[in-house]
């Protein structure tokens, strides 16, 4: 048996042994299960609230409206930052880790650093070159917009009752619904590449990632009284006077499979010894069921403008180009991407890459958090009813890793370690992303 067939027996070991340790699937969507953490009160058929007053008639529409506009925007965003972040998963860099040169009349390879992670630079594989391997990539979920994620506080409106004043009069419309949520959201990904050379000029790839997405949370209900108002008591409790009525939701739950697969294609446009340019297009179809929170949900693609020079063992490089999402809202989170990095080759084995990456979103977020609550009886005060701010998730990240290669970067196994840290605050983002990679070329 081979180098290259046992490598990849390994790897395809590794990844079957990552599928049989993961949790099973449950009947219920995992999406499904994270919209139960926002249903309080027990079971009143569809309402997402069931809520009483002292006596003991049904008072849920009281909230309802309000508490639906959370759910949604708390499951799309979470479901969506997942589904971006395991389609950001990347698609190994298409370099060779050599150009061709003419010395004494022969064409030789000459060798460059092992090429960056998660962006992009000129040079392709070469014509009948095969690239294989797998990524492993990890993500905790720490922050919504720059929000905690284990500590969201939310404040939901009375509903403005109709043929009354405005919103305070009556006074029972001074009650507020506080839930207070911590979320505990991770994914780990294990995702099968492969690129080959068609010619010396054009390079195709393929990527099958293969995701766990894991959510716990709890999200704890107040109904908050206002004044000498009679408390309102959640379906499943008696009616009480006690003006600390609460209810508290715990979820866990966990799902595996296939996420959203990635085809590539590259054209190298100009190779010189000094610099290159290129063009890359990639398309992210939804093979990742979204209700479980393994795949974005619709079919994404991005283009991209390559250009990378080569300095000795300094080789920078700059991607810049557009991504396209697949959906009904125009211009709906499409987005402008810059990335900027270079590769340094430190010694013959061991390349070292430092990158910025960015994207940008064209058009406001559909998701618009909750509006400040405005109350104009008793007495004229705000209520924030979100800590979510409103604004646009764009992405700025810093990345910083190493590619382990052998002396003769023409052929052999690489190993690729890098972390992925977040220098803003759009979206749902981990701290850090941990990325360990496995590469063999013949």
């Amino acid at each position: 048996m081979n180098g290259a067939t046992c490598y990849w027996t390994r790897t395809l070991l590794s990844v079957g042994a990552f599928c049989l340790l993961a949790a099973p699937m449950t009947a219920q969507g995992l999406r499904d299960q994270f919209a139960e953490l926002f249903r309080f009160g027990g079971s009143c058929g569809d309402q997402l609230l069931c809520l009483n007053d002292a006596s003991g008639a049904s008072v849920a529409n009281a909230f309802t409206s309000a508490l639906s506009e959370n759910n949604e925007l708390v499951i799309t965003l979470v479901s969506s930052a997942i589904g971006a972040s395991v389609a950001n998963i990347p698609v190994p860099a298409t370099s060779s880790g050599t150009v061709p040169e003419f010395v004494a009349g022969r064409l030789v390879p000459r060798s460059l650093s092992a090429g960056p992670i998660y962006t992009e630079r000129a040079p392709t594989m070469g014509r009948g070159r095969f690239l294989l391997g797998s990524y492993f990539t990890f993500l905790n979920f720490d922050e919504l917009r720059g929000v905690p994620m284990d500590n969201l506080v939310f404040n939901f409106q009375h509903v403005d009752l109709p043929g009354s004043g405005p919103l305070g009069d009556p006074e029972q419309e001074n009650i507020i619904l506080q839930v207070r949520t911590a979320l505990d959201i991770r994914v780990a990904a294990a995702s099968l590449f492969a690129t080959y050379g068609l010619t010396s000029w054009l390079d195709i790839g393929v990527a099958v990632p293969i995701v766990r997405t894991s959510v716990s949370g709890r999200a704890e209900a107040q109904v908050v009284p206002f004044g000498a108002n009679t408390v309102y008591t959640f379906g499943n409790q008696p009616p009480s006077d006690d003006p600390k009525i609460q209810q508290t939701n715990v979820i866990n739950g966990s799902s595996t499979g296939i996420g959203d697969i990635a085809g590539r294609i590259k054209i190298n446009l100009h190779q010189s010894t000094t610099w290159g340019v290129a063009l890359l297009g990639d398309v992210r179809f939804p093979t990742g069921k979204e209700e479980e929170l393994l795949g974005l949900g619709h079919s994404q693609a991005r283009g991209l403008a390559i250009g990378s020079a080569e300095f000795g063992s300094f080789s920078p490089h700059l991607n810049l180009g557009y991504r396209y999402d697949d959906r009904e809202e125009t211009l709906q989170n499409h987005a402008l991407l810059a990335n900027l990095g270079f590769d340094l080759l430190v010694t013959p084995g061991v390349t070292m890459i430092a990158d910025a990456i960015s994207e940008w979103n064209i058009d406001q977020s559909s998701q618009q958090v909750p509006p400040t609550i405005q109350y104009e009886e008793p007495f004229t005060r705000t209520i924030v009813a979100s800590p979510i701010p409103d604004s646009r998730d764009h992405r700025v990240d810093a990345s910083f890793g190493f590619k382990f290669t052998p002396r003769a970067a023409v052929s052999g196994g690489t190993v690729i370690l890098s972390a992925l840290v977040p220098m803003n605050s759009g979206g749902i983002r981990p701290s850090v992303t941990w990325t360990l990679g496995l590469e063999y070329k013949f």
